[in-house]
């Protein structure tokens, strides 16, 4: 990782560092998610395997979030075909109101 910008708002006495960094491809299935954490300087770095519960919530919520949109697609969907059947239910009442006049 490199210190690639410095920001410093002196009226807020706010400092920001941006930071950059390269993980090379090769080898990563791109399939897999990817979980960047970021520790205090002063901090013992903590495991690998701390971070893996943060990760499966995050999975998880990512499949339950992919779930609610199929589910709000299929619901559109459904009221879309109901729309359809109503406009073809009042177009053929039309035709037969118009039948009857002539």
């Amino acid at each position: 990782m490199n210190l690639d910008t410095l920001w410093v708002d002196m009226e807020a006495l706010i400092m920001v560092l941006v930071w950059r960094g390269r993980i090379p491809e090769a080898g990563l299935d791109s399939d897999l998610p990817v979980l960047i954490v970021e520790e205090p300087l002063e901090a013992e770095p903590r495991s690998p395997e701390s971070y893996r519960e943060k990760l499966l919530e995050f999975e998880n919520e990512e499949q339950e979030s992919e779930s609610e949109a199929e589910e709000a697609e299929s619901e559109v969907a459904a009221m879309d075909r109901v729309s359809e059947d109503e406009s073809i239910d009042i177009e053929i009442e039309s035709q037969i109101s118009y039948s009857a006049k002539v």
